[in-house]
């Protein structure tokens, strides 16, 4: 019968595992830090810049769930430019649209999907 020795370091596989990961996540910057770091004088900017990271959340949430829901496909409609629309577009479009709108910081939207500029007509910053 062969015995096989192991070696004990103190940590066990979960923590050796997890090792490299926590210590490589720990020095990164997340957006939010970064929009905070390198906007400090310029508010509207900072405020864009998230409005945009919430956008993409809201419609990566949205892709990921698409499947489920139903998402997939066309819509029946054409854009601005006579492609067909997906109903993930128009969702897409949607989300955007009301992300930027309610940033406070875009005064025009212009967007494949619709066929004029979308003009806000209050600005915060």
């Amino acid at each position: 019968m062969t015995q096989v020795r192991k070696e004990s370091t103190g940590m066990n596989s979960f923590d050796k595992s997890q090792a490299g990961v926590t210590g490589s996540r720990a020095s990164t910057l997340t957006l939010t830090q970064y929009i905070v770091k390198t906007t400090a004088n310029d508010q509207a900017l900072a405020v864009l810049m998230s409005s945009i990271q919430h956008a993409c959340k809201v419609t990566g949430n949205a892709i990921r769930k698409a499947g489920i829901g139903g998402m997939y496909g066309m819509a029946n409609q054409n854009n601005a430019t006579g492609d067909d629309v997906k109903v993930l577009d128009v969702i897409s479009n949607d989300v955007w649209v009301e992300t930027l709108t309610n940033s406070g910081v875009c005064s025009v939207l212009v967007s494949e999907e619709e066929e004029d500029p979308i003009l806000v007509r209050y600005l915060i910053y």
